[in-house]
């Protein structure tokens, strides 16, 4: 886990307190390839990045279970109008009813689901890939 990411906040809410603590997603996804720790949370754009510089792919892992989050936001100058603001909200939401919002994000960010999903992931082929390394 990475200190003070949204994702530790929420976990420790929700009572977790078996947490490893990590410095980046790299760092975590190695720990996961070796067996360190059984699962961590991210999206596929990060996970994919991280495998990859690990000389693996998202195959390597397994997404185990999804936790519901908003990862992908849009950040304003403080100058903007809150009109403004409200008026790309508005708009936002219209996009997330009718769908459009799940095309464009399938299209440009390359993946199926839309950025109301975080995945959190496993090794590939459990119990195999827990195996004692003296067996």
């Amino acid at each position: 886990m990475i200190k003070d990411y949204a994702i530790e906040q929420y976990l420790v809410q929700q009572g977790f307190t078996n947490l490893v603590y990590v410095d980046n997603t790299g760092d975590a996804f190695t720990k996961l390839l070796r067996g360190d720790i059984d699962l961590f949370p991210s999206d596929r754009i990060s996970a994919e990045a991280a495998l990859q510089s690990n000389g693996k792919t998202i195959w390597s892992v397994t997404p185990l279970m999804t936790i519901i989050t908003d990862l992908v936001y849009f950040a304003f100058n403080k100058k903007i109008p809150d009109d403004v603001v409200a008026d790309f909200q508005r708009e936002i939401d219209k996009m997330k009813a009718n769908g459009k919002l799940s095309a464009l994000y399938q299209k440009y960010m390359n993946q199926q689901t839309d950025p109301a999903a975080l995945q959190v992931y496993t090794e590939q082929y459990p119990p195999l890939t827990y195996r004692n390394s003296l067996r």
